[in-house]
């Protein structure tokens, strides 16, 4: 470009040099710039020599217009640096006598006359450190000049049992978004991905018991068969109905173990409620297995005198009962029975009982024919001895619920002498039953005994029975 000027009556023509920017691996940027003298001989308005030089600076570059500067003679190269304007993101490498810059002034060297000079500009470098996902592992460095760009894979992250994970954007140390077109400065730099939770199955085998599990997510309930997200925190609760049993109930999360809760653990009583609770954070489809089976409740220790039946059918303390069992408790007419109550149990006419519960039956009972002993037998019990103070003598039909089906024969084995042979105290007898057997030998000998009452269809006396009942 030219420009003329007048000068003491003189056009004196005037050079600007243009520098040019070139975006390279490295950026160089030429910039020209002038230095020429009022006149020839430096001389001021009055003619005479002047200690400056007056400075016509043209960059070339857009963010920096032509300048002037005004220098002092013998200004060192070093010196005028820091005169000169900078641009941005660029750093002064080297300032040179020619346009192609192969004649570069030293630092110390002086302007001593009207020149053009050229400064050679290249691009600051910075370093962009790539971190993982965690934001601490290096993984690789790159270096970048200033304002360029720097393109990068959009890293992956494979899915796993949880989730999926979508790269979004690369993220600085505190987590915000980072633009990698015009870099400007040193990065940190890591991928933030987003999560997408997967969806976990709550299933459960059975429907039947449905109305004994309870699920919650967040102290929200959640119906069977719906869906949760990773780390949920799933309670699920299984509360033991009336009359029923909790007979199996398991858990299993994911790939996990199938786990027991069927323990003392997570067993909780509470208001006369029994329930098993468990906690957990979800982290796969969930699956439940529960059962349960009618309670069985026992009959404890059933005292002597009283009489438990069901349907008929005599129970013993070995028997159970269920929920919801109908039991008849009747009283031996052969025993005395005091202070009689019924646990576990609700009365609900006459002696039938309602089962609610293990059954605890309480009575003092006092049998009235005492002076009898019974050994069990094929069809119930036999009498086989008794207390031979006793005169009058009443033979019941049963003993502990059960029948008494005779007396004890007396054979060879043991002499011919059965339970009351040769008893001189014995004045009467009287049977209850017509069902009843009387032994061989039975009452043989007693010559005391002078009333005997037997039921008017009573079916079998043994061999010798009265022998020598002269009464």
């Amino acid at each position: 470009m030219e420009k003329k000027t007048k000068v003491d009556g003189k056009t004196k023509k005037i050079v600007i040099g243009v520098a040019t920017i070139v975006a390279v691996a490295a950026i160089t940027v030429p910039t020209a710039l002038t230095l020429t003298s009022g006149n020839k001989d430096n001389a001021g308005a009055n003619g005479n020599e002047t200690n400056t030089y007056n400075i016509i600076v043209s960059t070339g570059h857009e963010s920096v217009p032509d300048y002037n500067l005004s220098i002092e003679k013998g200004t060192t190269i070093n010196e005028l640096k820091s005169l000169l304007k900078a641009i941005d993101g660029y750093t002064i490498t080297g300032i040179y006598k020619d346009e192609a810059m192969t004649q570069q002034y030293a630092d110390n060297e002086t302007i001593s006359s009207s020149t053009k000079i050229y400064i050679k500009f290249v691009a600051i470098t910075y370093t962009v450190n790539i971190y993982a996902e965690d934001g601490t592992t290096l993984l690789e460095s790159q270096e970048v000049s200033h304002k360029d760009s720097l393109s990068l894979v959009a890293p992956t992250k494979p899915e796993d049992n949880f989730a999926t994970y979508e790269f979004k954007y690369w993220a600085d140390e505190t987590g915000k978004e980072v633009s990698l077109n015009e870099i400007t400065t040193d990065l940190n730099i890591h991928p933030y991905y987003e999560t997408h939770m997967k969806d976990y199955r709550i299933g459960f085998i059975n429907d039947t018991f449905k109305s004994s599990i309870s699920v919650t997510i967040g102290g929200e309930p959640v119906n069977l068969n719906s869906t949760y997200h990773y780390g949920a925190k799933i309670v699920i609760r299984a509360t033991q109905r009336v009359g029923r049993n909790i007979t199996e109930f398991k858990v299993k999360v994911g790939n996990g173990e199938q786990q027991n809760i069927l323990t003392e653990a997570y067993r909780h009583e509470e208001n006369d409620e029994v329930y098993y609770e468990y906690e957990l954070d979800g982290n796969g489809d969930l699956s439940i297995t529960y059962n349960e089976a009618e309670a069985e409740y026992s009959l404890g220790t059933i005292p002597e005198g009283v009489i438990v039946t069901r349907n008929g059918q005599t129970l013993t303390s070995a028997d159970k009962v269920r929920y919801d069992d109908y039991i008849n408790i009747s009283y031996d007419s052969n025993y005395d029975i005091e202070e009689f109550s019924v646990e576990g149990a609700t009365l609900l006419w006459g002696d039938t009982y309602r089962v609610v519960g293990d059954i605890a039956i309480n009575c003092v009972s006092t049998y009235k024919y005492a002076y009898l002993s019974f050994t069990a037998c094929e069809g119930g019990y036999e009498i086989t001895g008794f207390d031979n103070s006793v005169t009058e003598v009443f033979i019941p039909s049963s003993y502990k619920g059960e029948k008494v089906v005779g007396i004890k024969d007396g054979n060879s084995s043991n002499n011919y002498v059965s339970v009351f042979t040769n008893n001189t105290s014995i004045t009467s007898v009287e049977f209850q039953s017509s069902d009843f057997r009387i032994g061989n030998y039975s009452f043989k000998g007693c010559v005391n005994l002078t009333n005997l009452l037997l039921p008017s269809n009573f079916k079998c006396i043994g061999r010798h029975a009265f022998d020598g009942c002269w009464g």
